[in-house]
């Protein structure tokens, strides 16, 4: 094996940690600009619970009756997360923030104040990934813009970005893989670098206390490490080992890794009774491989539902870069070949391929670093080449397109709606489609909410879901029948200024002991005249009632007008008389609103449910808004917008918003502030030789001749 030196100079040291930095700032404003602030799967909710039990409990132990747990039974009979402690532990400066500023919002929002915190965790490793991608990159030797590039490129168009508004294992994995990378890459080429090598070790051996599944990468970073170390390499064509520098060298790693083993298998063994004994310990082979590895294969590179090749579109570029990287780059070309090949072969067969409630293949982000750097070998060998330059650019257009979808709309909302096979295998029913779908329904409901068209007549406040009927439960309901909570307000807009004729048909199905008052309906908050509203009694006994009366044109302005129908409440529960639990007003049959013997279209603009107290409550609340029958759904999937609709006080919003906007937009602003040199076209600077001193003759001279006279 040939070593070449790079191409490119060596970047002068100062600038270059100036540029690392200034991309994680501006990725890390970026990325929590654009983040979702709730968690998705019952993983996050697990690495999290553990998280909250050994800073306010001070104990490993999970409740075993909480919901939303991925646990399994210690050494002592007690619960235990499945997962890993290494996320858990990182995850407490990222708590504790939460608890700092849990009083900008009510009491009863702690909950929501800490997850919130601790899910901004992978923003800040992702935007960490980014900018140590870049720094790997350039460690090899390549130009800044290069490097740049694939970094910028890896950050926008890729699952990295969704991925990242997540608190899942696997981009923390990620992360400390690629820094075992970085860390040898350079312990084995600076004169000094055992310390690099010491880093490089315990990152390695970290990433198993994160997710045990990177286990993987193992034999690959360690072959790969005995390379360097050795400098193992053919000159003149004789193959030289230099094992004396691999054992000194690879001993520096191994005792990084120790450090961090030690404590691991000390938790290891004192929790499930044996140092190599982790939380998965459990699955046998038998019941973790159990799908076909064709079917995997297909299902992690080209099928619509979860290919890589749809998700990362970069991939495919990184596929075709691989040769040129490899021969300029023998030993990390060979790394990033076989870290993915192993990733695919195994993760192809387990049961769960998909690692569904993500987007695009969850497993495969553990890899994902190691199968984007080969971009560097295509942006190098067609660089000066313009239509290198589009294919590039409408490949990474795409990329960013497609993460946009998987940052706009939940991942769940379409996964609790579909069908598994369907929505992985079959294209119309991919999450790409159906996420393009879905952006583009709720986009068009809320400017109908918002905006109401002429002619038409919304339900605004005071309303209850509508009710299935009673014949077919599991239908869509429409508009009505539904219960109002005490005051149910219909705004109307009408097209002209003639009369208007309202027909209002509702039940009080309170008892007869407590129908004391009648409904009242008021029109812009003043009740109609006894005089003027024409009501008839349907049954008899004062419980069904069908009021009608006429709004003349006069009576709005403002171009429309509001009909409430107010009523006292109740509660069925309290009364023994059914299991709904709520106060509750009329039971409303029908609203029918006529101009000019036309019928005006109803339907309604009702605000969001405050987010919920209780976690399963609220986990329900970000990921599954089919709870609304389909009528209350949430608009993107933003922490803007929950924070928004979670029914907080103004001021409570309004404060939490100040703070977390402020913090982004200055890690955002800081970043692009700091790196505008490294914006491509700057130019690059490198060390130069140093200058030759001349030298001072010290000596007086034994002659000096006298200056004429």
């Amino acid at each position: 094996m040939r070593r070449t030196a790079p191409r490119h100079p060596t970047p002068v040291p100062a600038r270059e940690r100036r540029r690392v930095i200034a991309l994680f700032l501006a990725f890390a404003g970026f990325y929590l600009l654009f983040a979702s602030g709730h968690f998705y799967a019952t993983d996050e909710e697990t690495i999290y619970t553990l998280t909250e039990r050994m800073v306010d409990q001070h104990t490993l132990t999970l409740p075993s009756d909480a919901w939303g747990l991925a646990t399994t039974s210690g050494r002592d009979g007690r619960q235990y997360a499945v997962t890993g402690p290494g996320q858990s532990l990182l995850a407490i400066p990222f708590f504790l923030f939460g608890t700092l500023t849990a009083p900008l919002l009510p009491i009863e929002a702690r909950g929501y104040a800490t997850r919130f915190a601790v899910a901004l965790f992978n923003p800040i490793v992702t935007a960490a990934t980014v900018a140590l991608l870049y720094a790997l990159l350039r460690r090899l030797g390549q130009r800044g813009a290069i490097a740049l590039s694939v970094a910028a490129i890896y950050g926008l168009a890729t699952t990295a970005w969704p991925h990242g508004r997540t608190f899942f294992a696997e981009p923390l994995t990620a992360l400390l893989l690629l820094a075992a990378w970085y860390c040898f890459r350079r312990g084995t080429e600076e004169p000094a670098g055992r310390g690099w090598l010491v880093a490089g070790g315990a990152a390695l051996i970290a990433a198993l206390s994160v997710k045990p599944h990177a286990a993987l990468a193992l034999p690959f970073m360690g072959l790969y490490l005995l390379v360097r170390a050795t400098n193992l390499g053919r000159v003149a064509g004789v193959w030289q080992w230099r094992w004396r520098r691999g054992l000194v060298l690879t001993s520096y790693a191994g005792l990084g890794g120790m450090l961090i083993m030690m404590p691991l298998g000390l938790y290891n063994w004192a929790l499930f009774g044996s140092p190599w004994q982790t939380g998965y310990g459990g699955q046998s082979a038998g019941s973790l491989f159990v799908t076909p590895l064709a079917t995997g294969l297909y299902g992690l590179t080209i099928a619509t539902g979860k290919g890589l090749i749809w998700y990362s579109p970069p991939f495919l570029l990184a596929i075709a870069g691989w040769w040129p990287f490899w021969r300029r780059y023998r030993a990390e070309g060979l790394l990033c070949l076989g870290l993915v090949t192993a990733h695919f072969l195994f993760y192809a067969q387990v049961f769960a391929w998909h690692g569904d409630g993500s987007w695009g293949p969850r497993y495969l982000m553990v890899c994902l670093p190691f199968a984007i750097v080969p971009l560097a070998g295509l942006l190098d060998s067609m660089q000066p080449r313009a239509w290198g330059r589009i294919l590039v650019g409408g490949v990474v257009v795409w990329g960013i397109a497609v993460q946009l979808l998987g940052v706009s709309v939940n991942f769940d909302w379409y996964i609790l709606r579909s069908n598994e096979q369907e929505r992985h295998f079959l294209p119309a029913a991919s999450p790409l489609v159906a996420h393009a779908q879905y952006l583009g329904e709720r986009i068009s409901l809320w400017r109908g909410r918002l905006f109401p068209a002429a002619n038409s007549a919304v339900l605004v406040r005071g309303f209850a879901a509508a009710e299935p009927a009673a014949n077919r439960p599991n239908e869509r309901p429409g508009i009505f029948p539904r219960w109002t909570t005490g005051a149910g307000v219909v705004a109307i807009h009408p097209a002209t200024h003639d009369p208007l004729t309202v027909k209002l048909t509702f039940f009080d199905h309170r008892p007869t002991a407590l129908r004391t008052t009648r409904p009242v309906v008021l029109v812009d908050g003043v009740p109609v005249a006894d005089g003027a509203l024409a009501s008839e009694d349907l049954t008899g006994n004062g419980e069904g009632w069908i009021d009608q009366f006429t709004v003349p044109g006069s009576a709005w302005d403002s171009g429309q007008v509001t009909i409430t129908l107010q009523s006292a409440t109740w509660n069925p529960h309290a009364l023994g008389l059914g299991e709904r639990d709520e106060l509750l007003g009329v039971f409303v049959h029908n609203i029918e609103v006529w101009q000019a013997g036309q019928s005006l279209t109803i339907h309604e603009a009702l605000p969001l449910d405050p987010m919920p107290q209780t976690p399963r409550q609220r986990f329900w609340w970000y990921n599954d808004d089919r709870g609304y029958w389909e009528t209350r759904q949430h608009l993107v999937d933003h922490w803007g917008w929950y924070l928004a609709v979670a029914g907080f006080p103004r001021a409570s919003a309004i404060a939490w918003a100040v703070v977390y906007g402020g913090i982004s937009t200055i890690f955002l602003v800081a970043g692009l502030v700091l790196g505008r040199s490294t914006l491509p076209g700057a130019p690059a600077r490198s060390v130069a030789p140093p200058r030759r001193r001349r030298r001072r003759n010290t000596q007086r001279a034994r002659y000096k001749p006298r200056s004429p006279q």
